[in-house]
């Protein structure tokens, strides 16, 4: 369990701190960076709750979420959630504390984890590279 978590952990810092820094290079001014890195890292980290709770009304949100004039918000808000999920990493299944305790099943988490982290990485080598042009150094 310790090992997988240690190499998960590894990868997310990797993966966050990437970012970070394309982010960093990216926009001028640092309070922003630091808003949008950090911005980016909570979603991540929680888009795995806001995907389970999507869809899924609690008490008292029917009226909040009733159709108003035939457009009905919480299936627009679930397939926002769906959509902004498909472009972010899932940092959620990534090192998590109960495999410290308990034998992780490892049922492909290790690879599913390593190919987001590849795929991710991709997508930012891609956005650096097209901002590295974008400023013809």
């Amino acid at each position: 369990g310790l090992v997988l978590w240690t190499v998960t952990l590894a990868l997310e810092a990797a993966l966050a701190g990437t970012l970070t820094l394309f982010i960093a290079l990216a926009i001028p001014n640092p309070v922003i960076a630091i808003l949008a890195a950090v911005g980016w890292y909570v979603l991540a980290r929680l888009s795995g709750t806001l995907l389970g709770t999507a869809g899924i009304p609690g008490e008292g949100q029917e009226a909040l979420m009733a159709p108003a004039s035939g457009v009905d918000a919480g299936i627009w808000l679930d397939r926002g959630m769906y959509l902004v999920s498909l472009l972010l990493p899932r940092l959620d299944l990534m090192a998590q504390g109960d495999w410290l305790v308990h034998a992780p099943a490892i049922t492909g988490m290790l690879a599913l984890t390593v190919l987001q982290c590849i795929v991710h990485a991709g997508l930012i080598a891609t956005a650096a590279f097209l901002d590295f042009r974008r400023r013809a150094f």
